[in-house]
């Protein structure tokens, strides 16, 4: 078995990386048999799976449980987001409609830059395709449902969609999931077709169809904020900055 091997080191930017995402090409095949015609795409299953938590909000069928060592909070944030519509300010380095279905890297920089580039580039030689610049620094990126959730340091999430290969960068949806500046959405996680949204302590469960928040849970009862989360079956493991502390969610399907 191969060990992997560093094929290359590049400085892309002057600012630090905080996060990075793959988000894959769209591919479509078609049959020329007429009677069965069909595509296949390589962009998420839409995912009709719902979860619900066991806390002082709104509760349904399925429940979330935390186990932790110490004790937790029962209170919980039910401000709904907002959602909107809002110009951002993109440098295009590259025609946008000359983009070919390429596989890609989004960089989310601590300056508030997101850098894309093709992963067949020779990134040591050639520029990124586009270069999109947000009013806080990126957090968290996510790829899901053909779509790209970029989280910042002001407590927005910006959701950018595409057509074919070509990203609207220009008016993505913002949504406001954050109270203020001082809650940041650090971390952001597909679970079973939903989207948790780490702010401070706090975990918000957006719909990823209708953008709003479904639910809303203290995490910890320590004034820590949520630093990474992570989806393993039917657990979430989530710690918590400068703990010692590792909890871990039962989620349902």
């Amino acid at each position: 078995q191969l060990e992997p091997t560093v094929k290359s080191c590049n400085g892309v930017c002057n600012s630090r990386i905080l996060c990075i995402e793959a988000v894959p090409e769209n591919i479509t095949v078609h049959n020329n048999n007429n009677n069965n015609n069909h595509s296949i795409s390589t962009d998420d299953d839409a995912r009709t799976s719902l979860i619900s938590i066991s806390n002082s909000s709104t509760i349904s069928n399925k429940t979330l449980s935390i186990k932790s060592t110490h004790s937790e909070s029962s209170s919980s944030d039910s401000e709904e987001p907002e959602v909107q519509s809002q110009s951002v300010s993109s440098s295009v380095i590259s025609n946008l409609s000359q983009l070919t279905d390429e596989s890609q890297m989004w960089l989310g920089l601590e300056d508030g830059c997101c850098l894309i580039y093709n992963c067949n580039d020779n990134i040591r030689i050639k520029k990124n395709k586009i270069k999109i610049q947000h009013v806080s620094a990126v957090h968290s990126i996510l790829y899901m449902d053909n779509r790209v959730f970029v989280s910042l340091a002001n407590g927005h999430i910006y959701v950018y969609t595409r057509k074919n290969s070509t990203w609207n960068t220009s008016s993505p949806r913002v949504l406001s999931i954050g109270s203020s500046a001082s809650c940041p959405v650090t971390k952001l996680l597909n679970v079973y077709g939903k989207l948790w949204c780490a702010i401070a302590h706090c975990i918000k469960i957006l719909n990823t169809t209708t953008l709003e928040v479904e639910n809303s849970v203290d995490i910890s009862s320590e004034a820590k904020p949520i630093s990474n989360m992570t989806l393993l079956s039917k657990h979430v493991w989530i710690s918590l900055q400068n703990s010692a502390n590792v909890l871990c969610c039962n989620v349902s399907k």
